[in-house]
């Protein structure tokens, strides 16, 4: 496992408590098409939605079997003027057994959610082999989770690329900034960044759904050689060549290959992998593009094509390679 600081308490509670109102607005009152596309926003805003949902909905499961348990065998007729009530205050019943244990959820956990977790440090990567032979292999800076069956996965942060084997009958299904990626036979990369979320297929087909919610609308179906980028904004849909799609895997090889790049974008690709990071601090750097071979840890490399080709000013700190002209 890993040494990262979880999320601030604060915000878990808040997650579990909205859920619970979810939870208790849907048994207990009137459900109209507005309150469906508010959930469903809800759910989409984050992964820690969707599974907090489904881990206060399974208390809440426990809850009605305990009831029904302790129900007499022949209960007595309710009057009418009195069920009104008793509904309510069964509702603040349930309610209150679901907040009463909401903090406790850290060691409660469903099958098929967050069983395992794989991350890599800056610059690292890492492969993850699946039962079925499937494999996920982790760039720089990622958080992955892998549900118990295997055929669902929550990528936090950062990048993996996906080598799945179809199953028709299981479809993989990665979720990822509020939206799910399902797999119909497929080789796919996903980068997940502030703001923005981008999907690359080599082989097969696979799908781009709005939200992680099993009902989602479908944004687009990708095909090899297909670019989706998702913001705020909306969903686009490129389509690049097989050489410039695989020039964006080179990371798997500890190589970051650039063709007509900005400098300012090498850059930033540069300081994903390292520590130590690449300032450009002239603006109109931004305008100069090159094509380049670097390693992913080649931030002294590029310095030296800075200022011995491009003959540009470098300025080398102990956490900083500062170019300018």
């Amino acid at each position: 496992m890993n040494n990262e600081p979880a999320a601030p308490a604060s915000d878990t509670h808040r997650v579990r408590t909205e859920a619970a109102a979810w939870i208790q607005k849907r048994a207990f009152w009137d459900w109209s098409a507005e309150d469906e596309t508010a959930f469903e926003h809800w759910l989409a805003a984050a992964p820690s939605h969707h599974i907090a949902y489904l881990r206060v909905q399974a208390v809440w499961g426990r809850t009605e079997r305990l009831s029904a348990l302790r129900r007499p065998m022949n209960p007595r007729a309710v009057a009418p003027a009195r069920s009104h009530k008793r509904f309510f205050l069964a509702g603040i019943a349930v309610a209150a057994v679901i907040f009463s244990l909401v903090g406790g959820f850290a060691a409660f956990d469903l099958p098929g959610f967050g069983e395992e977790r794989f991350t890599t440090a800056i610059g690292d990567h890492r492969i993850v082999t699946l039962s079925d032979g499937s494999r996920i292999e982790l760039n720089t800076n990622s958080v992955l989770r892998l549900g118990k069956t295997q055929r669902q996965a929550w990528l936090d942060q950062g990048e993996a690329y996906f080598d799945i084997v179809h199953d028709a009958q299981h479809p993989f299904s990665v979720f990822v900034a509020g939206k799910r990626v399902e797999d119909l036979g497929t080789k796919f990369v996903v980068r997940t960044e502030t703001g923005k979320l981008t999907i690359g297929l080599f082989e097969g087909k696979a799908s781009l759904k709005a939200s992680a919610a099993p009902q989602a609308a479908e944004l687009a179906v990708l095909v090899p050689g297909d670019v989706a980028i998702s913001t705020a904004h909306g969903t686009t849909v490129t389509t690049k060549t097989e050489r410039a799609l695989r020039n964006t895997l080179s990371w798997r090889q500890n190589m970051l290959i650039f063709n007509n790049t900005p400098l300012t974008d090498i850059a930033d690709q540069l300081n994903r992998y390292n520590h130590r990071k690449v300032v450009i601090a002239d603006s109109s750097l931004a305008q100069l593009k090159i094509d380049a071979s670097i390693p992913t840890n080649g931030v002294e490399a590029f310095g030296r094509v800075a200022k011995n080709y491009l003959g540009l000013r470098v300025q080398t700190r102990e956490s900083e390679i500062i170019i300018s002209r």
